[in-house]
């Protein structure tokens, strides 16, 4: 059906806004159409967004140590195993093992399983990684090689044998036991292993054992025996479509482990990706239908009008989805704080819609409706462009923390302001001319008003005293600083199943989970190892000063320094220690064949080699193939430029001053121990340090843009520096408060939540901007010649009142909806916005309005 044609009159103005509004409202079902449209092809580009769960998302993008992360995820397999738990829940614990073997198998047929380890880690394995064995003289230096040439001699070798007799008849026998000891029944272990904390002694560890805070094997939990399996995929955790898919095929084959009486736990990077992604997806659904719910039931309790709400609503979702379907096409992704923006946004998008609907309803009705409707939609444009335009800065401030994610939500949060707006000022004029008038709204705050302007004294009194105490709390010697939060944990969801799995897994090793990574690189492979090997001492040396520091393995564990030889020392040769050895063997208490295996060792031991390189450590066989993965680079050669120190920490780093104490010590060593090698310092840990600074910085620095930026704004529109000021109290008492309550209850300060000041400078403007637009119309007035009395200035402030409580509390609640969330830096965001928002308006009505009316209406 054709739309009517539109009524006759006057030509339309010449005003490109009031021209919109009128070519909406003569229109309507053209209006409508094309809202739908919009709202279906945002629809369409919002279903393509993919949740986001790059930690390093959240860290600062200058942050040196956020690259050196991106680039490991990208480039090395440490953090890429799904870690499988397997306990005993109502069967044999004995039968534990049997199961974890079975699970393994099942595990390696499936699609993306690159390799499944841990099922027989505590299995007897030889004493010696087979690379280790094969170049022990380049790995020994000259002291060592003497100490091995004296371990060799017929003495030694007796006393050996007669040790490892008695230990195999001793009464700890057991059969493990006996398997390693006749697997180096002449201690070759202590020739070429180091004790822990010995830097200074011969080179080799037996890294093929995994590090502590990567178990796996049979593990004592605080529950009981568990077993741990580490499941590599073929492509990266990164890769959210394979790591879901991936997550759901090995949780399907590890049914038939439940089935038989097993609890299975999954943790680790997939799992951990897998459950975000769930859990960022299920916040946003939560928090949208939360907000709808409670601006609904107040919007509902406020208006009494079942026909506006639908109207409402729509033009609500409308700017919402079409936001949403923007920010998609620009390749946006959602992340916790992003996925949560749509619940903000309804609280922020019918506070438009609240504002144009008191100018619509608070009037009497006039002859020409429909040019009355676009007349006052037009009167009330300005200063719903205003609003929306100190709102933005409030969310675009957020990007000037130099954080990837708060940059992604304010680039969503002016998306869904600049839409909602836009649909406020045509679809819903348009939507209302269809609709009755209704009922006056059942909160019309006339007595309040009336009560003011007679004595505004009171109130203004009131609001000083409470500011004047926030102020004393905020400036006295014994005031708390803010406090940054210590660790990246709030920023995932809670519950979390992978990381109570994972922190179990730490306690049970004994090891800080996350320790450090350094970042090694340099001009060429001999460079590189050479430093690799001082650097790895240096570290070492360091845990006498620093005990957090615990075991350090890297590229020296791979392979001897550059330029190590591979002889003996003088007087010495091979053919005459294995004389000595088969000597030994024969006139000892062991039968000879038991010691074949560990005399067919030495041989290959004491034979000449050139030295390896380090990825020769990661060919089959060699026995270093799992720490290869972890600290080179994927398809690395002989030429390897870089690879990783892998340093675990011995408790949880959260003392900030401790924080920078071991970090600054740790890059000192590294510059001085190997000037040629650059060391970048990276890991979790060291990122949330970055971030826990940043943060002191961050603060100061994003409540400065969206104050400068709202100063210039508002220079512009009023061009008053003293209306400028006034607008702007609502802002600096809100902040105020809110750095008050920070400091009171001793609320860590994070990457999330730190949105809450500069969103409290743009929202808590609002306020100010329309009281400032009502009391300068009256200015007008005045000096266009007209007399307002004190009743009539009450009464052109009843509707603004009502407009910024309304819309206050809707903007409240909206950020009250976040407390449903799962994430508890979101929940925090949402209570901190709250507070703030709500300071804004008290500052509003107890502060900026009874000032207004004491300079409008000075007491004689």
């Amino acid at each position: 059906m054709p739309d009517p044609p539109p009524p006759t009159g006057p030509p339309p103005p010449v005003d490109p806004v009031h021209r919109l509004i009128r070519a909406a409202l003569d229109r309507p079902r053209t209006t409508l159409a094309a809202s739908v449209l919009a709202t279906l092809l945002g629809i369409a580009a919002a279903l393509t967004l993919r949740p986001g769960t790059d930690v390093s998302d959240m860290l600062p993008e200058q942050s040196s140590a956020a690259q050196a992360f991106s680039h490991v995820i990208a480039n090395y397999r440490l953090i890429d195993d799904l870690v499988v738990v397997i306990r005993p829940d109502g069967a044999d614990a004995e039968l534990l093992r049997g199961a974890a073997q079975a699970a393994a198998e099942r595990l390696r047929d499936l699609d993306g399983v690159a390799e499944v380890v841990g099922h027989d880690n505590d299995a007897p394995a030889p004493t010696l990684p087979p690379h280790l064995v094969r170049h022990a003289l380049t790995f020994l230096d000259d002291a060592g090689r003497t100490q091995l040439v004296a371990a060799l001699q017929p003495d030694a070798l007796d006393a050996a044998l007669r040790r490892t007799a008695a230990g195999l008849a001793g009464p700890g026998a057991t059969p493990e036991r006996r398997a390693a000891l006749l697997a180096d029944p002449f201690d070759l272990a202590g020739q070429l292993l180091p004790a822990p904390g010995d830097p200074d002694g011969p080179g080799g560890r037996p890294a093929a054992s995994p590090l502590p805070d990567r178990p796996a094997g049979a593990v004592a939990l605080t529950g009981g025996p568990a077993r741990v399996l580490r499941v590599a995929g073929t492509r990266p955790a990164n890769d959210l479509g394979f790591t879901q898919a991936f997550v759901r095929r090995v949780d399907d084959a590890l049914a038939p482990t439940r089935a038989a009486g097993f609890t299975t736990e999954l943790t680790g990077s997939y799992a951990i990706a897998d459950f975000s992604a769930r859990t960022t997806r299920r916040d946003m659904i939560v928090s949208m239908a939360v907000s709808m719910a409670l601006l609904s039931a107040l919007f509902l309790v406020v208006y009494r009008s079942p026909r506006v709400l639908p109207a409402t609503l729509f033009t609500l979702n409308c700017g919402i989805v079409a936001a949403f379907g923007l920010y998609a096409l620009g390749r946006g992704q959602l992340s916790p704080i992003t996925a949560v923006t749509g619940a903000i946004l309804a609280g922020l998008g019918i506070d438009y819609c609240i504002h144009l609907l008191a100018h619509l309803r608070h009037d009497t009705a006039d002859d020409d409706p429909l040019a009355a409707t676009a007349a006052r939609s037009r009167a009330a444009a300005p200063a719903l462009g205003l609003a929306c335009l100190t709102s933005a800065v409030g969310f675009a401030a957020t990007a000037s923390a130099g954080v990837a994610a708060l940059t992604q939500f304010a680039v969503l949060g002016v998306l869904g302001l600049a839409t909602a707006l836009v649909f406020t000022l045509t679809l819903f004029p348009t939507l209302l001319r269809r609709l009755p008038p209704g009922r006056p709204p059942r909160f019309r705050p006339e007595r309040f008003t009336a009560a003011v302007v007679r004595n505004p004294r009171r109130p203004l009194f009131l609001a000083s005293i409470v500011v004047g105490m926030a102020g004393m709390l905020l400036l006295t010697d014994d005031a708390p600083a803010p406090r940054y939060a210590a660790d990246l944990s709030d920023m995932h969801p809670r519950p979390n199943p992978p990381l109570a799995v994972q922190r179990a897994l730490a306690d049970a090793t004994g090891a800080s989970p996350n320790g450090l990574l350094l970042l090694l690189r340099a001009p060429d492979a001999d460079a590189l190892l050479s430093g690799a090997h001082r650097i790895q001492a240096a570290l070492t040396a360091l845990h006498e000063a620093h005990p957090a520091i615990g075991r350090v393995v890297g590229p020296a564990d791979l392979a001897p320094p550059p330029g190590r030889t591979a002889d003996l020392p003088d007087g010495a040769d091979a053919a005459t220690l294995l004389a000595h050895i088969d000597a030994a063997i024969a006139r000892g208490p062991l039968r000879p064949a038991a010691l074949a295996p560990a005399r067919a060792q030495l041989a290959e031991a004491l034979t000449a080699r050139p030295p390896p390189a380090p990825a020769d450590a990661a060919a089959p066989g060699a026995g270093l193939e799992a720490l290869a993965e972890l600290v080179l680079p994927r398809g690395a050669d002989g030429d390897t430029r870089e690879a990783l120190v892998l340093i675990t920490l011995t408790r949880p780093w959260e003392d900030l001053p401790e924080r920078a104490a071991l970090a600054a010590a740790i890059r000192r060593a590294v510059a001085a121990a190997a000037p040629g090698v650059t060391g970048t310092l990276t890991g979790l840990n060291v990122m949330s340090l970055e971030i826990q600074s940043a943060l002191q910085d961050a603060l100061l620095r994003v409540v400065v843009v969206a104050a400068l930026a709202l100063l210039l704004i508002l220079s512009l529109a009023f061009r008053q520096p003293y209306d400028v000021m006034l607008a702007l109290t609502p802002v600096a008492i809100g902040v105020l408060a809110l750095l008050a309550f920070v400091a009171a209850t001793d609320t860590p300060l994070h990457a999330v939540n730190l949105i809450a000041f500069p969103l409290t400078v743009g929202l808590g403007v609002d306020d100010g901007v329309f009281l400032l637009a009502a009391d300068r119309a009256a200015r007008r007035r005045r000096l266009a010649g007209h007399t307002e009395t004190r009743d009539a200035y009450a009464r052109r402030l009843t509707p603004i009142l009502h407009a910024i409580t309304v819309t206050s509390l809707t903007t409240g609640l909206a950020f009250g909806s976040l407390a449903f969330t799962g994430t508890p830096a979101v929940r925090s965001l949402g209570l901190l916005s709250a507070i703030g928002v709500a300071a804004c308006l008290l500052a509003s009505l107890a502060f900026l309005t009874p000032f207004l009316v004491m300079r409008r209406y000075p007491r004689r």
